[in-house]
């Protein structure tokens, strides 16, 4: 009767734990436990059988990262708004995947407070913080299956939005940061693919969008010239470059570039304007208490046209009798126009400085006065809109400066280009960014020997006393200056020794 009974036990423990895994309990289950142990659980949204793979269907991994990330992106106080892209392969296709989001968290005490992550403005995963747990800083991960239309698009932009109240609000010290949370450059998407990202335009993919250029070894220097000047090329026309040991020769780059151009800077005096600014984390509908900004740049970098006039769009929620509306514009911290508006739309256009350079920050800052019977009291909620009616309007040309002049005068024959040392990756990346800068674009070049060379690529710490006696330029990550005026002599960084035409004869 033991052994029955025995039996009868191990029969039905073989049944629940079949009948768990049929309605995906057991998964479950297991991550509450890892969550209770680890106290960091990753979590999965929607429904896993989302990324299930057909029947009998095979695939390649891959895991693209996020968008030529800069660092982390950083949500910090209530309520904030941050936006990512991701992109998708071209070539190969995708059967299935996920976004995995890693996330570090911080929240004081009092604060509720909840991370929303949208998908094409379509809202997929919230976590909520929990205060009692995040005093000393918490890592999370998210998990958010993708769908087949998420799967069928080019690019996935991703939103984040960092909402809640705190108790100390309005009051005290702690009013400013509540609650941070950073979103990892480890975030990505996990693909399953029905081929390996092989082609040259899938590979970028791979490296988020980033072009990575193979650095040669040592010796090769005409090699790695020709590398120099397609990264230089690739990021005059917008394309992010970096290089590593392995990665793309210089032909495989400039066969790339009519495809990964960004047409909007493929030719910056003709760029097509007016330019949108509710793109990004500037889109949509924000729900906040007292204030909410909008941020973004005058213009690009490559631009030859600065902007000339803000046309602002904003509808504004709707207010108590006694509340009214401020609406504020303001340049690098400078104000540049204040309106009282009431509830609904409001569409002004704001004239920029003459000549404002395309990095100045713009911020437009929407303000509710509304009477609050405690000091404390932080108010209704509020919504309002930047609306995609919102443009920078062109203005006039820019002011032609020495290196304008300079890459005036490099038009028309072929470049003499030398390479007098080996250069480091660092050193190689900043030298192609100043060789787009100063060259102009489709610039013909020929590799010669330093003493016949138009432009002297250096490293960081070459001495440059044999040079600065004579006439030429200097262009590094200061400025561009005549190589007299440059004491000591000796470069900090990778530079650009551009001399008068000596006759190049090879």
């Amino acid at each position: 009767m033991r052994m029955i009974g025995i039996g009868l036990m191990t029969a039905l423990l073989a049944a629940i734990a079949m009948l768990l895994g049929q309605q995906g309990l057991w998964a479950s289950g297991w991550q509450v436990l890892r969550g209770m142990v680890t106290g960091a659980p990753g979590l999965v949204f929607e429904t896993p059988s989302t990324t299930d793979l057909p029947a009998g269907s095979s695939g390649f991994a891959a895991q693209i990262p996020r968008a030529t990330p800069q660092g982390p992106l950083i949500l910090s106080g209530l309520p904030a708004y941050q936006s990512a892209s991701f992109l998708l392969p071209v070539e190969a296709r995708a059967l299935s995947g996920y976004l995995h989001i890693d996330a570090s968290l911080q929240a004081l005490t009092g604060v509720e407070a909840v991370l929303r992550v949208s998908i094409d403005k379509t809202r997929r995963a919230e976590l909520l913080l929990h205060p009692d747990r995040l005093s000393g800083g918490a890592g999370r991960s998210l998990r958010i299956p993708l769908s087949p239309l998420d799967l069928s698009r080019e690019r996935l932009v991703v939103s984040f939005s960092l909402q809640g109240r705190s108790a100390q609000a309005p009051c005290g010290p702690e009013d400013g940061t509540p609650a941070i949370v950073e979103i990892e450059t480890t975030s990505h998407l996990a693909l399953t693919l029905d081929r390996p990202l092989t082609g040259l335009r899938d590979r970028v993919v791979g490296w988020g969008g980033a072009v990575q250029v193979g650095w040669p070894g040592q010796g090769n220097r005409a090699a790695a010239l020709a590398r120099l000047m397609a990264a230089g090329q690739a990021q005059r026309g917008g394309v992010p470059v970096r290089f590593a040991p392995h990665g793309l020769a210089a032909d495989e780059v400039l066969h790339l570039l009519p495809d990964l151009t960004a047409p909007e800077v493929a030719d910056p005096v003709t760029s097509p304007w007016p330019r949108p600014v509710a793109v990004g984390a500037n889109a949509g509908l924000r729900q906040f208490h007292r204030a909410t900004s909008w941020r973004f740049r005058a213009g690009q970098p490559a631009d030859r046209r600065v902007s000339g006039r803000l046309r602002l769009d904003l509808y504004l929620g709707q207010l108590s009798a006694q509340a009214r509306w401020t609406v504020t514009v303001t340049l690098d911290g400078r104000l540049l126009r204040e309106v009282a508006a009431p509830a609904g739309p409001l569409t002004r256009d704001i004239p920029l400085p003459a000549n404002t350079p395309p990095s100045a920050m713009i911020e437009v800052t929407a303000y509710a006065h509304i009477p609050r019977p405690h000091l404390c009291d932080e108010g209704p909620e509020l919504m309002a809109e930047l609306r995609p009616g919102s443009l920078l309007l062109p203005g006039a040309m820019r002011q032609e400066d020495p290196l304008e002049r300079l890459r005036k005068g490099l038009v028309g024959a072929p470049i003499g280009l030398a390479l007098p040392q080996e250069l480091a990756l660092p050193d190689a990346a900043r030298a192609a960014t100043l060789l787009g800068a100063l060259l102009p674009k489709d610039t013909a070049w020929r590799a010669v020997r330093p003493e016949r060379a138009r432009i002297l690529v250096v490293g960081g710490g070459h001495d440059l006393s044999r040079w600065v006696e004579m006439p030429g330029w200097l262009l590094d990550h200061t400025g561009l200056r005549p190589l007299h005026t440059v004491h000591p002599a000796r470069t900090g960084s990778a530079a650009l020794l551009i001399r008068p035409d000596p006759g190049q004869s090879g």
